[in-house]
């Protein structure tokens, strides 16, 4: 086993593209279950405190925010001191104001929603197209690293 790993959560679903960035540029990765977000970091065989939660909608985050509200709460209480990242694919900012998306679920009750988390949990949001998201994960883990100091271990290089 390599001593630092991308940590990609079995649950994860149509995650092709990020996989397949990873191994065009050879990052070390397991599939696992993880109990919060879907991915994160192992160094040495121990899980780094943070996480990467990827949505490939914003359908799919309102439903989490309505239908799956409580559950995806747990998850976000599970590990509250950890890193946690929200990345949101093919979406913007201007598509929430514009309510460019299938849920009935206003702009104002989502942007309310991503705000409240943002400061309650900790959670950094980011949208991205998604031929970047493999790439975006890479390098919020990698950096995650250099900033508490594991880095010195082998460095993940693409």
């Amino acid at each position: 086993m390599d001593s630092i790993e991308i940590l990609v959560d079995s649950r994860e679903q149509q995650n092709s593209h990020i996989l397949q960035y990873f191994d065009s540029k050879k990052i070390p990765y397991r599939v696992q279950a993880l109990t919060s977000g879907d991915y994160s970091l192992s160094v040495k065989g121990v899980l780094q405190n943070v996480w990467v939660e990827r949505k490939s909608t914003l359908n799919e985050l309102t439903k989490n925010f309505t239908v799956y509200r409580e559950r995806f709460k747990k998850e976000f209480e599970r590990m509250p001191t950890a890193q946690k990242i929200l990345l949101v694919e093919d979406s913007n900012y201007t598509d929430i104001i514009d309510h460019r998306y299938g849920s009935k679920m206003s702009p104002q009750a989502l942007l309310g929603s991503l705000l409240t988390w943002q400061y309650v949990y900790g959670l950094r949001i980011f949208f991205m197209p998604k031929r970047y998201s493999g790439n975006f994960i890479y390098y919020q883990l990698r950096y995650y690293l250099q900033a508490t100091n594991y880095y010195g271990y082998r460095s993940l290089e693409a």
